[in-house]
């Protein structure tokens, strides 16, 4: 084995090797009963995959072999993995987009219960969560400030906004200059 990587796709997390006899997958561990899939047998076959990259936040796998090139797959998205609610459910607006101070971020909730919202940076790593508890049902207004959990403001670039209620995730494109 020369490089392994989860992926933490859901429902179950998928795991990746990249061998000298070509590139392997599984989404259950267990031991030496681990059961691996050969994954692109007719286009990888068994060329020696030297490095495997993923980004969460858009689902791209990259797979770099050693003399036979680099090949890329489409992997489901880290923040598309739970069910999408309909915009006829929840409403959520942001403004100013893109930002430099703070950010206002508008709800409309059709139901009690569990609020989450965070925002991750472009590779899935959590950077703040600006909510996590219960919540009532209809407007609620929150104000990020552009920090992260360590009260550090972070860097201009592009993040992703995740809004999730009642177990149901909506995301957004957030930029700050």
């Amino acid at each position: 084995m020369y490089w392994s990587l989860i992926y933490p796709s859901a429902p179950e997390k998928i795991y990746l090797v990249g061998t000298s006899v070509g590139l392997y997958s599984t989404n259950q561990l267990n031991g030496i009963n681990t059961i691996w899939q050969q994954e692109a047998p007719g286009v990888i076959g068994n060329s020696i995959v030297n490095m495997i990259k993923a980004r969460a936040s858009d689902g791209k796998m990259v797979v770099a072999t050693h003399g036979n090139g680099i090949f890329s797959a489409q992997l489901t998205p880290l923040f598309l993995s739970s069910p999408e609610l309909k915009s006829a459910e929840l409403h959520f607006a942001t403004y100013p987009n893109p930002f430099a101070e703070a950010i206002t971020i508008d709800l409309y909730l059709p139901s009690e219960g569990k609020l989450d919202v965070r925002v991750f940076d472009i590779s899935g790593r959590e950077i703040r969560v600006i909510y996590s508890g219960t919540s009532g049902s209809g407007e609620q207004r929150l104000i990020w400030q552009r920090e992260d959990a360590n009260g550090r403001e972070i860097a201009s670039g592009t993040y992703v906004l995740s809004v999730a209620h009642n177990g149901k995730r909506l995301t957004r494109k957030l930029i700050v200059r």
